[in-house]
């Protein structure tokens, strides 16, 4: 999931997969609480497909979450996801004003902010074309903030920030 934009093939969506390389980088994961029912590639050993399982109502509890959160509605995602404490959120780059990015990174272990825009999928499995706008990625727990200082050896260049309040 990423933001809701107008798409190259037309369609307004909130479901823009992150690059499998990305996740694969960082993983592996044991949940993925929010991904499209037609998810071409893994993410996490337990996937809860939005809308159809409300990832929100189910169990986390200490599990690894990677979090691709609908753009649209951030606030009840990183909620739970800080409450869970353990996992890597994926998260727009340009709101850090707002209240919940303001929590989400103001709790977080490490943050990761790429170096570039990073490419986003169609659930079909094909890279759209457009790049929209800087993202960010949020680690809650050090083995979570271990995977973001791996990912320039793992040929993401970025800057890792380690933020206080």
């Amino acid at each position: 999931m990423a933001s809701r934009v107008q798409g190259a093939k037309g369609e307004s969506t909130d479901t823009w997969l992150t690059d499998p390389k990305l996740v694969r980088a960082l993983g592996p994961f044991q949940l993925d609480p929010c991904c499209p029912a037609d998810m071409p590639w893994r993410t996490a050993k337990m996937m809860f497909h939005f809308p159809r399982q409300d990832g929100l109502e189910l169990d986390w509890k200490g599990r690894r979450v990677w979090l691709n959160f609908p753009f649209s509605a951030p606030k009840p995602w990183v909620d739970r996801f800080v409450k869970n404490a353990n996992g890597i959120a994926l998260a727009p780059g340009r709101s850090p004003e707002t209240l919940w990015c303001q929590q989400l990174v103001g709790g977080s272990s490490l943050v990761f902010v790429p170096k570039g825009r990073l490419p986003f999928f169609y659930p079909d499995g094909t890279e759209a074309r457009g790049k929209w706008q800087p993202h960010i990625l949020v680690a809650y727990g050090e083995q979570n903030a271990e995977a973001l200082r791996r990912l320039p050896e793992r040929g993401y260049p970025g800057l890792l920030m380690k933020v206080e309040v």
